[in-house]
């Protein structure tokens, strides 16, 4: 099949058309040809093209084979000239002709017509006019292929509101259905409220059906808004492996409406061999009707890390700022109490090392998150940010300054293979009286999710023997390759390296840096993958293991 006259546009697109209709088979048959012929000349209408012709032309059957041409006549791009209105017009011409603007000059096509007639009736449905009824009475078009359209506008009552009624709600206030509500009772009727209206009480994720119907005639009319009750209560139970923790499960029960007010209340834990956690916790995400949430949780963990074993009792208070799907912001008032239980250390390698205390401190956070999936990332980053202060002056026993930053991004090599990068840090320095940080505030390193030819906590300073005491920064930089194996199973070469530091005046040193390369298999499931990795340590120090072996659920990072 040859093409001829395709001048205006690209000739790839109307080879694709020819070939949709050619069959499998590729035997030739007169209604194939009709059919490419009649979807080349749909595309070119869908581009302005009106008067455009297609005939199959020089048809030739010889030996089995069949050759043709499909001739094709463009003529001109037809476009949007003018709009003219009339009717019993609400508003001015010029105010009317401002909404048909973007589309003047613009290739005019059936479908232009059709949006053109949108935008006129969604403008006054917007400003109270939900009867519109708008006519395209006149088609025009001049010598140069220019359209002029005129529509009559049957604006029909203005309405206002005399009551928003709420059907429907047996377990959700009312209270908090109208708080979602940009329209209510007295209200100037508007089609952009409605949908506005309509998002945020959707975007509760409390109704899985939501009906908005006007009542009535004449001005005055009745919003009905008939919702259908989502479940609310949930009780989950999650479980878990860790090298170091070993089986953990994590369970608790949800209610995303307490009380009919949208409010999220939640009783959750976490038992492990090493860890003991709950939480109660109530979120508010209308908090102040400012798009901001609230959150107010008290906890409780214990937890027995490979030299020592501590509890915390607490208490924070936070608020988070969304900005956009990618960006938030966050700021919390902390209070714990953290109680030393028991030490596995020689003698006190720093002064001031073993110490319960009460810190009462305030947190900023910042988060951006681009990646395109949560559970299995290929492409996008996460970025966090954090600065934590804690002072005598708002009830803290320990006074100091934290900030840690982490990165994490995601890149596709090929259609089945991710590279992955990850850098984290944190510091903490003692201010005002506090000279030294407490274990249970320091920073530690190695294992499962940093750098892992090193058990729990097993890189950095360490007592004479052998116990790790942590650090007042910690560094750890990651890069991983992910292949897809099968449909469940992946691959992975990583390469890791970090290290602790014991005073946060050596920050800047990157002294003693520990280092990891290795091999992972991972089994994917859609709480994230079962995880084996093999850390082997290319340079170990006295003390070091050459190589860990590592199991456990979920991503490294």
């Amino acid at each position: 099949i040859e093409l001829r006259g395709v001048e205006s546009i690209g000739i790839k697109p109307v080879r694709r058309l020819v070939s949709a209709q050619r069959g499998a088979d590729g035997w030739y048959a007169e209604a194939r040809v009709e059919r490419a012929a009649g979807a080349i000349a749909r595309w070119y209408r869908a581009l302005g093209y009106l008067d455009v012709r297609v005939e199959a032309r020089d048809l030739v059957i010889q030996d089995s084979t069949a050759t043709l041409a499909l001739v094709v006549d463009e003529g001109s791009v037809a476009r949007l000239s003018a709009v003219f209105f009339s009717g019993e017009l609400a508003f001015t011409e010029e105010q009317l002709a401002r909404t048909v603007e973007r589309g003047l000059g613009q290739p005019y096509t059936p479908r232009h017509a059709a949006r053109i007639l949108g935008v006129v009736e969604t403008f006054h449905a917007d400003r109270g006019y939900p009867d519109v009824e708008v006519e395209l009475e006149e088609l025009e078009r001049t010598s140069e292929n220019a359209v002029n359209l005129a529509l009559v506008i049957h604006p029909g009552p203005r309405v206002w509101l005399s009551e928003v009624r709420i059907e429907g709600a047996e377990e959700t206030r009312e209270t908090f259905i109208r708080a979602r509500m940009t329209l209510a009772a007295g209200d100037r009727y508007s089609a952009r409220e409605e949908r506005d209206s309509f998002r945020a009480l959707y975007s509760s994720g409390l109704f899985s059906r939501i009906e908005m119907d006007l009542e009535g005639d004449g001005e005055a009319r009745v919003l009905v808004v008939r919702v259908t009750e989502d479940w609310a209560r949930e009780l989950f139970v999650e479980p878990g492996w860790g090298s170091y923790e070993q089986l953990r499960v994590r369970g608790g029960i949800r209610d995303r409406n307490f009380l009919g007010t949208g409010r999220i209340a939640r009783v959750e834990g976490l038992y492990s061999q090493r860890t003991t956690t709950a939480k109660v916790g109530l979120t508010d995400p209308w908090f102040l009707a400012a798009g901001i949430t609230a959150d107010a949780t008290l906890s409780y963990t214990r937890r027995e890390e490979p030299s020592f074993e501590y509890e915390d009792t607490g208490f924070d208070l936070s608020l988070l700022q969304n900005w956009g799907r990618s960006d938030s912001a966050s700021l919390a008032y902390i209070f714990r109490r953290s109680n030393l239980l028991s030490v596995d250390l020689n003698a006190t390698p720093v002064p001031g090392l073993f110490e319960d205390f009460g810190v009462s401190s305030i947190r900023f956070g910042f988060q951006r998150d681009t990646r395109n999936q949560y559970v299995v990332p290929s492409a996008g980053h996460r970025t966090e940010f954090s600065l934590e202060w804690a002072a005598e002056a708002i009830g803290s026993e320990l006074d100091f300054l934290r900030g840690a930053v982490s990165f994490a991004g995601y890149r596709e090599l090929g259609s089945h293979t991710i590279l992955a990068a990850s850098a984290r840090t944190g510091l903490i320095q003692p201010t005002g009286p506090t000279t030294t940080i407490p274990l249970q505030e320091r920073y530690f390193n190695g294992g499962e999710s940093t750098v892992r030819s090193y058990g729990e906590s097993q890189l950095g300073p360490q007592d004479s023997s052998g116990n790790p005491i942590g650090g007042e920064t910690f560094s750890v930089f990651s890069l991983e390759v992910r292949q897809d194996l099968s449909r469940r199973f992946e691959g992975a070469l990583f390469a890791d390296a970090g290290n602790v530091v014991l005073d946060v005046s050596d920050y800047l040193a990157f002294d003693d840096l520990g280092y990891a390369v290795g091999i992972g298999l991972r089994y994917v499931l859609p709480i994230g993958p079962l995880r084996l990795d093999l850390g082997i340590n290319p340079d170990p120090g006295p003390g070091d293991a050459d190589y860990t072996l590592h199991f456990s659920v979920g991503r490294p990072y």
